[in-house]
Formats: structure tokens, C-alpha cells, sequence
């Protein structure tokens, strides 16, 4: 039988360039922060140029973002608000008897599913920005 001898290493020794108190710090949450930054306003750029995007197109080619409004049954929706984003209101809003009549049971399915991941995600949010950041910048 043959025995396998592990050797243990220090932890200390190997990340002793991270670990010390004689480093500063503060250059690594600058660098952190500005990281952040710039992140956060490149895709918010994006993000508020895709929206804008949407709301022309959808505005301006109604035949493809809301085809079932030519309809004359009862599975024509109602008409979405003309304001700004209204349509997302509206979608969010809608009822689910509403949603089966027009759409059908994957479409409520599909809904249901999304609103559950926003309210998750919100949530989420909510407490990672009440607990984990104040955590976050009082730590050393």
C-alpha cells in the first residue's frame, strides 16, 4: 500500500504581498471605483440608446411592433398609452385574463416568469445596496 504525503504550504508566505499591513490600500478602491464607473456608464449609455432606439421603432413601424391592433376580433389588445415608456406600464400591468385572451398560455407562462425574476432581482438589489455596500466600504 503505498501512502501519499501532502505538504502544506503557509498561506501566509505565498500571498505575503496581498496580506501585509505595510501596503496602502486606498489605490485599489480608487482603482475599484473608477473600474465601477466606467463600467456603469458605458452600458448605461448603451442601455438608454437601446430604449430610445425601441421607443422610435416602435413608434414608427407599428405594423411590426403591434400587428394584432389591425385585427377587429376579441383578441386585439387595448391600445398602449402614447407617452414615453407607457407601454411598459401597460405590460407590466396588465391582467392575466388578459393575457391568456390574447396571447395564450406560453405568453402567460413566459410573463409570469419575467415579473417573478424582476421582483427576485429587485429584492436582491434592495438588500445588497442596504447591507452588502455600507459592509463593503467600511472594511478595510
Amino acid at each position: 500500500m503505498t501512502v501519499i504525503q501532502i505538504e502544506t504550504i503557509e498561506v501566509n508566505s505565498i500571498l505575503s504581498c496581498s496580506i501585509s499591513d505595510d501596503n496602502d490600500h486606498g489605490d485599489v478602491y480608487e482603482d475599484l471605483w473608477e473600474g465601477i464607473a466606467t463600467t456603469s456608464s458605458i452600458y448605461g449609455a448603451q442601455g438608454l440608446f437601446l430604449v430610445a432606439f425601441f421607443e422610435f421603432m416602435r413608434r414608427s413601424h407599428k405594423m411590426v411592433y403591434a400587428p394584432r391592433l389591425k385585427l377587429t376580433t376579441t383578441r386585439a389588445p387595448a391600445k398602449l398609452p402614447r407617452g414615453s415608456l407607457g407601454w411598459a406600464y401597460a405590460v407590466y400591468f396588465v391582467g392575466d385574463d388578459e393575457i391568456l385572451r390574447i396571447a395564450g398560455m406560453d405568453t402567460y407562462v413566459l410573463l409570469r416568469f419575467l415579473r417573478t425574476n424582476l421582483i427576485i432581482s429587485l429584492s436582491c438589489l434592495f438588500w445588497s445596496l442596504l447591507v452588502l455596500v455600507p459592509i463593503y466600504l467600511t472594511s478595510n
